[in-house]
């Protein structure tokens, strides 16, 4: 009989250096090699979150998702899993393969502890001037590296025969005897009943039991999971392997609170919730040092993991605490129930949780406030998604693109030229459309006065000066000023000196007790004089306008009457009338 068409076949792919890569090999597996089995519980376990969410959200509809799905895979045989010798694969290719692909391993673990071996001769090496020392270590040195090639090597041709294989599918075939056989995908052997199906060999992490060649046709489920809770041991102390693990303990010390704070942050955005990252480090500290007893890996916080507790309701860290309790009991007693549960069904488990957290409106929200606060923030989500799974790497650019950028503003901050309003107040003469008082110019200047910035203001106060030849003092309005530094203090004594020079006042108006507190420190409130210092803008106006104004022919001063450039929009008489006799 001629071999049946491949249907069923699941999706298996290598996984990229970047997820991006990952996920567009698996779209394209899928389109053609689709698990349709997979795929239904996918969407039923998805289905029944939603459904049973929208009824009644108090109700455990992730539990309820994983128990039916379990039952409906252990009820129907959805793994599908043989296990055959080698010698029962009519393939010989197959066998060929499979036999390479375990001497890689061999030579692989035979590299890395020759590997081993240098690096512990390499550190018995004093560090020392005498040419016998230095060329022995020079030499282990040289040929640590060579092994360490030679190891990217052999696991560039691992990945390669992982694929080839992975990619090889079989048909199952029964002869007279009981044991099962498998056929390559272009073989036919006459006389011969197919089952339908295809099917294709298990994987792991390490070289294969050719005696025990795990072979697939159905879908991917949890399998076994070791019971019994890790056991308590002493961590020996190696000052060398300390004093060698230290660096990558520090990275991986920033990178896990890196991405736990992140995690964090979009948490406590979703719950309103404040967030302390001093108690972050503590946690994850703890946690650490207490699972070095325990033969714990490097942990941190889990995104996928806290999305789903967040979707069943969590509202405490003590959520945490019984699910380590349950955890620990379904470890002693219910792994065996857990066997049949599909993977496609975790993934949907944790997309379910995952969609709610993506909060698209906060995009939005940055645009609107400010372009490129938007910008950067859709630009870091980008190259998260880029470079993971190296989330790091996109949340790096994220921050320095905001560092670059605050400092670019910082450069330039905003400087408007002030009138009076018709509500009293003086706003940007420029926005309003207000008309400036010819002899006194209110400089408003919005921003810390520092070394990036500090000839931005000088180049406009000059260009001021310039411009408007009846000019006969000048207030620099300081409320936006924070911060004065060494530059910024000595642009202004130098400014001070510059236009005083020039026959025209200089005073300032509205500085806090920071700014103010600088000054006095640097003896520039004395060169300003207290006399010139105003509290605020009318202030200012009232003291100046006498000695500014005189032999002017300016009948109604912009500063104390709103006049605006667009006559019809100019104050009514009653309102000047006030504002004169106020004056």
């Amino acid at each position: 009989d001629p071999m049946p068409d491949p249907a069923g076949a699941f999706i298996s792919v290598v996984a990229a250096a970047h997820t991006y890569i990952t996920v567009y090999r698996i779209i394209c597996e899928a389109v053609s090699n689709a698990h349709l089995p997979t795929l239904g519980m996918a969407i039923l376990a998805f289905a029944i979150m939603f459904g049973v969410k929208k009824i009644n959200p108090r109700l455990p509809y992730v539990l309820i998702a994983v128990t039916a799905t379990t039952l409906i895979s252990w009820g129907t045989g959805f793994e599908k899993k043989i296990v055959a010798d080698v010698d029962n694969i009519d393939c010989p290719q197959t066998e060929e393969l499979l036999s390479s692909y375990n001497s890689l391993y061999d030579k692989l673990d035979s590299l890395a502890s020759e590997r081993v071996k240098l690096n512990a001769k390499l550190s018995l090496i004093k560090n020392d001037e005498e040419p016998e020392t230095f060329i022995k270590k020079e030499s282990l040195i040289y040929q640590s590296n060579v092994l360490k090639y030679e190891i990217l090597a052999v696991k560039k041709e691992l990945s390669y025969y992982r694929q080839r294989l992975r990619e090889m599918k079989f048909t199952l075939f029964k002869t007279g005897r009981d044991e099962p056989r498998f056929c390559g995908e272009n073989v036919v052997i006459k006389g011969v009943k197919y089952q339908e199906g295809v099917w294709r060999i298990k994987l792991g992490s390490g070289k294969i039991d050719l005696s025990k060649v795990e072979f697939h046709g159905g879908g991917e489920v949890v399998g076994d999971i070791p019971k019994g809770l890790p056991s308590f041991t002493m961590p020996k102390f190696d000052l060398s392997a300390a004093v060698q693990l230290f660096p990558m303990a520090v990275i991986i010390t920033l990178l896990g609170f890196m991405e736990a704070i992140s995690i964090a942050k979009a948490m406590a955005a979703k719950t309103k919730q404040q967030l302390d990252p001093n108690q972050e480090l503590i946690g994850q500290g703890l946690a650490n040092i207490i699972g070095g007893f325990f033969k714990s890996y490097p942990v941190s916080g889990s995104f996928s993991r806290s999305a789903v507790n967040i979707q069943a309701g969590a509202v405490s860290g003590l959520s945490s605490v019984f699910t380590s309790l349950f955890v620990a009991l379904t470890l002693m007693f219910l792994t065996p129930l857990l066997y049949y549960l599909p993977q496609s069904v975790l993934a949907s488990i944790i997309i379910f949780a995952v969609i709610g957290l993506v909060n698209v409106k906060g995009f939005v929200h940055a645009w609107k406030a400010q372009r490129y606060d938007g910008v950067i923030s859709v630009a870091t989500f980008v190259l998260t998604l880029y470079f993971a799974p190296r989330l790091e790497d996109g949340i790096i650019i994220g921050v320095l693109a905001s560092l670059v950028w605050f400092l670019i503003r910082n450069t330039k901050p905003a400087i408007a030229m002030l009138s009076k309003h018709t509500d009293g107040t003086f706003r940007n003469a420029e926005r309003f459309g207000l008309k400036q008082c010819k002899h006194i110019a209110l400089v408003r200047y919005h921003g810390s006065l520092f070394f990036a910035n500090e000839s931005y203001l000088d180049k406009f106060i000059m260009n001021l000066i310039e411009e408007r030849k009846e000019l006969r003092h000048i207030v620099i309005v300081g409320n936006g000023i924070n911060e004065i530094d060494a530059s910024g203090e000595y642009l202004l004594s130098d400014l001070i000196d510059r236009v005083r020079n020039m026959g025209i006042g200089f005073s300032m108006s509205g500085l806090n007790d920071m700014a103010l507190d600088t000054m006095r420190r640097t003896f520039l409130y004395e060169k300003i004089g207290e006399e010139n210092l105003f509290r605020n803008c009318s202030q200012a106006v009232k003291k100046l306008y006498a000695e500014t104004h005189k032999d002017s022919d300016e009948k109604i001063c912009p500063l104390l009457t709103p006049v605006f450039e667009d006559e019809s929009k100019s104050a009514p008489d009653d309102c000047r009338d006030e504002i004169f006799n106020a004056r």
